[in-house]
């Protein structure tokens, strides 16, 4: 009878831990976030970034505002780019950026195809080791006037 009772008391007690210990894993990972609220691009080179293929592009600089609980590391910036022309491409990965309190600041250069007048990104930034992942946005760049005009 002893043994039983012994028994009953291990198994709930394992239960117990098992239960409490879940619920603070599941509690700590619910209460980190990061979400863009709002984003804005200027451009800092026209046509004097040279890509692989040697020629001129413009840079970019990207400026993402965000709200995040405390505590969050931020990992870098991944996005998708979209052409006027349909052409995609995706998972880019960018780790070259500054935080600057609630601002994420990154450059980048995009080429314009010769009838294109935009270009789409779609960048979330990525925390804590690539675990958290904030929402995505969508930022359309207009082509600056003379882009593209030196090749």
């Amino acid at each position: 009878m002893r043994s039983n009772y012994l028994r009953i008391l291990t198994i709930t007690i394992f239960l117990l831990t098992l239960i409490v210990t879940s619920c603070k894993d599941s509690t700590s990972s619910e209460s980190s976030f990061i979400e863009i609220t709002d984003s804005s691009y200027s451009v800092v080179q026209l046509n004097g970034c040279d890509i692989d293929s040697g020629a001129s592009a413009t840079r970019f600089q990207f400026v993402l505002n965000f709200d995040s609980s405390s505590g969050v590391d931020i990992s870098g910036i991944e996005f998708d780019i979209l052409f006027e022309s349909g052409t995609e491409g995706e998972n880019i990965f960018e780790d070259d950026f500054e935080v600057v309190g609630q601002s994420l600041e990154f450059d980048f250069c995009f080429r314009f195809g010769s009838s294109s007048s935009w270009i789409e990104i779609y960048p979330s930034i990525l925390a804590n080791n690539e675990e958290l992942v904030s929402n995505e946005i969508t930022i359309r760049i207009e082509r600056p006037e003379d882009a593209n005009k030196n090749s």
